[in-house]
Formats: C-alpha cells, sequence, structure tokens
C-alpha cells in the first residue's frame, strides 16, 4: 500500500477557458480519460464521514483503489493497484473495506465519473485541467497540487490572476458524482 499527503487547489471554469487552456499549453493532443468508480454502503456512510473510496481505471490494465480522507487542507491518500478482474469483480459485487484497508463496512458500486485530463508541471507543482462527464453534467475544472499549502495557494492564485479566471468553487468529484 502506497500513502501520500495531497495539497491541492480547484477553480471550476467554463468550456471556453477550458479550451483556451487547453490550446494555450499546447495540450490538445495529450488528453487521456480517467474513470472513477465511487462505492459506499447504501446509507452513503463514507461520504458523510468524508470518506471517498473509488476504483481509478486510467487504461484497460491500470485500476486503483484509493481511500481518501480529508484533513484540513491536506487530503491522505492510500493505493493499492489491482488487477483488471480484482476491479471488475468489486465493481460488479462490491466488496468489504477490510479486504483493503483498516475498517469493516461492505461497499456496492453507487456512482461514475468520466474525468478527461491533462497535466502540465507548473513552477512547484503540476497543474491539471478537466473536464467531467457525470450523472448526464459536463463540467470543467483547474486543478493545482502543490507541496507546500501556503506557496501552493500563492501560485494557484497568481495563475488564476495571470489567466484572468475569476476563482468559482469545484465541489469534489466524489460529492459532483453522487449528487451532492
Amino acid at each position: 500500500m502506497r500513502t501520500n499527503i495531497e495539497i491541492e487547489f480547484k477553480c471550476k471554469i467554463d468550456e471556453k477557458t477550458y479550451n483556451r487552456l487547453i490550446d494555450a499549453f499546447n495540450l490538445r493532443d495529450a488528453i487521456f480519460l480517467q474513470t472513477n468508480y465511487y462505492f459506499d454502503d447504501e446509507k452513503l456512510s463514507l461520504l458523510s464521514r468524508r470518506l471517498v473510496l473509488r476504483i481509478r481505471k486510467k487504461s484497460d490494465t491500470y485500476y486503483k483503489v484509493t481511500l481518501k480522507s480529508q484533513h484540513h487542507e491536506e487530503t491522505f491518500e492510500k493505493h493499492i493497484l489491482l488487477t483488471k478482474e480484482q476491479a471488475l469483480d468489486m465493481l460488479e459485487n462490491g466488496f468489504n473495506v477490510n479486504e483493503f484497508f483498516d475498517f469493516d463496512c461492505f461497499v456496492k458500486h453507487r456512482a461514475t465519473l468520466d474525468n478527461y485530463r491533462v497535466s502540465v508541471v507548473y513552477e512547484n507543482g503540476k497543474l491539471f485541467f478537466d473536464k467531467c462527464v457525470y450523472n448526464d453534467n459536463v463540467d470543467y475544472e483547474i486543478e493545482y497540487e502543490a507541496l507546500d499549502y501556503q506557496k501552493g495557494l500563492e501560485t494557484f492564485n497568481n495563475f488564476l490572476k495571470a489567466e484572468k479566471i475569476p476563482f468559482m468553487t469545484s465541489k469534489k468529484k466524489s460529492e459532483r458524482a453522487f449528487g451532492k
């Protein structure tokens, strides 16, 4: 199991801004699809505890189960790579979380979000431009991942200012997929 701390900043953008940024950074041919399959129990207990459990598919052979927990400005993530067979079985039949992580809860696949993503190294972090498709919705956002909260926040705000992008709050992908 791999664990990491994620510090990220998000801003909702419109389609025109998304396309402008993709073209400005010459990233049109680098866009790839990753699909997030979200899991929870019938009562959405994980979501109510600010936990996100997902399987991410990046290709026909790359699947990873991730448990995310939010603590202030940081998100803690635990990842385990899966075989395609494991992932497909979990999607179809559900699974007990304690097979991978430290608590007992039977979960099933509850929501899906397709993310057409592209990234670029930017200053001391990484910018992501996302087109998200879920529940008959399409939206767009910018994410900036940084190693340091204060420096990351400053860099992200400076990027938005330089690109003349007004800040708009963007919900977590899991919340959008679950309709929250």
